[in-house]
């Protein structure tokens, strides 16, 4: 029931790439406050646009951190590109593929091991493998497993902070509780999901 929102925008977005020139980015930017404008007015019709105002006027602030951490990541990935282009666009690879999507996956969430948010750790490497004209499909693999999986075992992620200042629970008690589920059964899911990949496309 909760998807259908979503689901509504990603029809839109296939829609104007159909339709129009639009970039995918641009859609976005333009369909979700109009999509959420229409369906507050279609279902609470004026009070709709008073909970709009209240967000713009209040929600909006309580999103400063996640503003902040996406701007943050944005700066990381420009700042990363220039230091890259003075290096002569050097890489850790010469090629990406299979192998190196898990050398990849393991180097992102062991770096969300120590604290670095996934944001970052995506904004820095997918400017990093670039040049290299990885798979796209593979790179949004690692990717959305590192976001999934290093989340969940990042101690300063959102959710970890958040329960952190509510219950007073350490942050690493959650890798600690977290690990032994997720080292041998959803860290090793990914990797042979990534290698399969591969040798299914190679």
């Amino acid at each position: 029931h909760g998807l259908w929102l979503p689901g509504l925008l990603v029809v839109l977005v296939l829609l104007s790439q159909k339709f129009t020139t639009l970039s995918v980015l641009n859609v976005i930017i333009i369909t979700s406050p109009l999509v959420t404008l229409v369906v507050l007015l279609a279902r609470d019709g004026l009070a709709g646009m008073k909970l709009l105002i209240r967000h713009i006027e209040h929600g909006l602030c309580e999103s400063s951190n996640e503003l902040s951490l996406f701007l943050a990541a944005g700066l990381l990935s420009a700042g990363l590109s220039s230091a890259l282009a003075a290096f002569g666009h050097w890489t850790p690879f010469s090629a990406f593929g299979p192998i190196q999507a898990v050398l990849l996956l393991l180097i992102m969430l062991g770096l969300a091991l120590l604290g670095l948010h996934p944001v970052a750790t995506i904004a820095t490497f997918g400017t990093w493998m670039a040049p290299l004209n990885p798979d796209p499909t593979l790179l949004a693999m690692v990717f959305l497993y590192s976001w999934g999986l290093g989340v969940n075992i990042n101690p300063l992620s959102g959710v970890h902070l958040a329960m952190q200042g509510r219950y007073g629970i350490e942050g690493y008690a959650f890798l600690r509780w977290n690990l032994p589920y997720y080292l041998p059964r959803v860290i090793a899911a990914a990797m042979l999901i990534l290698l399969a990949y591969g040798w299914l496309h190679s």
